[in-house]
């Protein structure tokens, strides 16, 4: 072992239990006992030593505290997981965009008491320790795994010609997925027989659904939907740029309430066909700044977004997702496909994990091939 850094704090104001090095900042936490825990805080120091900002604990983690302070500290990605005294538990915090206290996400069962832990780097899961067995305790991922399909269903129509919406129920059946983002939905079109076409897959296929409207069509309307075998929460459908009065387009996104209350959010898309790509550029800005406003959600993107990897667009979602496949899976032509259009992404990257990104073999029932994938979305 070798000393590398040493820094006294002199009277700082609290005891200092725990220091962190993350994104060139040091962030340290001081605690304070008995009626003055709630005055425990954290403080972000540059590589010199010079503060920058602090916060305090929010109140539902202090109650939990009885007399004693926070002992414990690690990041989790953009969350901070602080852990008490005595309880198997670590709460879950985030930085506030603006205010001096720390937000409350929620907490975690862990297999240990508090006092110090960290994130154990082969497993990606935690370590901590059991004072009375005297033993390291590790703690492997609790993960969920998520099947995902994403389909530009042509409004139902094969290149058979034939419009046969049972025929994509069967399509989406053949994986048993979890979540489903659709793209060319059709709703009470006149082209497609006045069917509400989400609320039939969803009938056929057992699932949830809520449906995106972004054009007016034949009397009725066309754009995205979701299907989830989860609750489906708050979601909204956004409008997205449009340049050169396009085709409107649109995100429909979705909060999925999983097993343990977790929440993910499902973004469903279909972006601008035209060259140049300035309307998918600005779309993509727009996503990813959605995407922003709530930035520790963990969160999947797919659809049909008319570029490739490489390009401009796929550079822009990049900054902000991965995708699920690096190297590309052509979804079209569907006869005989050559170019990857269609896609499934993820946010944070260090949340999730890829089993496995397939592109579906069905060549007929639309006219562009479903592309799928397993996730695990881990603690």
């Amino acid at each position: 072992m070798k000393l590398t850094t040493l820094k006294d704090f002199g009277n700082a104001g609290g005891s200092w239990t725990w220091a962190l090095h993350k994104d060139g900042f040091w962030w340290c936490n001081f605690a304070l006992y008995g009626a003055d825990n709630h005055k425990t805080f954290l403080v972000k120091y540059d590589e010199k030593w010079r503060e920058q900002a602090r916060w305090t604990f929010p109140g539902k983690v202090i109650s939990q505290l009885g007399r004693y302070s926070l002992s414990g500290g690690i990041w989790r990605g953009d969350e901070l997981w602080v852990t008490g005294h005595d309880d198997p538990v670590a709460f879950r915090l985030r930085l506030p965009k603006t205010g001096g206290v720390l937000e409350y996400i929620g907490q975690h069962a862990v297999p240990f008491t508090g006092q110090g832990f960290a994130n154990d780097p082969v497993t990606g899961g935690l370590i901590g320790i059991s004072r009375a067995q005297r033993q390291v305790v590790f703690a492997k991922p609790q993960c969920i795994r998520l099947r995902v399909l994403c389909y530009n269903i042509h409004h139902a129509a094969g290149v058979d010609r034939k419009l046969d919406v049972p025929r994509i129920a069967r399509v989406i059946k053949s994986v048993k997925p979890d979540l489903v983002a659709l793209q060319e939905v059709d709703n009470k079109a006149g082209r497609s027989g006045r069917v509400d076409q989400a609320t039939e897959l969803a009938r056929l296929t057992g699932m949830r659904h809520v449906f995106g409207a972004n054009i007016p069509l034949q009397g009725g309307h066309y754009g995205n939907a979701i299907l989830s075998r989860f609750p489906i929460g708050r979601h909204k459908n956004h409008l997205l740029p449009n340049v050169d009065s396009g085709e409107q387009r649109g995100v429909l996104a979705a909060h999925l309430e999983l097993p343990g209350k977790q929440t993910v959010r499902l973004f469903a898309t279909h972006l601008d066909h035209r060259r140049p790509d300035g309307e998918r550029l600005a779309s993509a800005i727009f996503i990813n700044a959605m995407a922003a406003k709530e930035n520790t959600v963990p969160s999947i993107l797919a659809g049909d977004l008319n570029d490739v990897l490489g390009s401009r667009t796929l550079k822009e979602f990049r900054k902000s997702w991965t995708p699920t496949n690096a190297k590309p899976m052509p979804t079209v032509p569907v006869g005989k496909p050559t170019r990857q259009i269609d896609f499934i992404l993820f946010r944070p990257a260090a949340r999730w994990k890829v089993i496995e990104t397939k592109v579906l073999d069905e060549a007929v029932a639309s006219d562009h091939r479903a592309i799928f994938a397993i996730l695990e979305l881990c603690d």
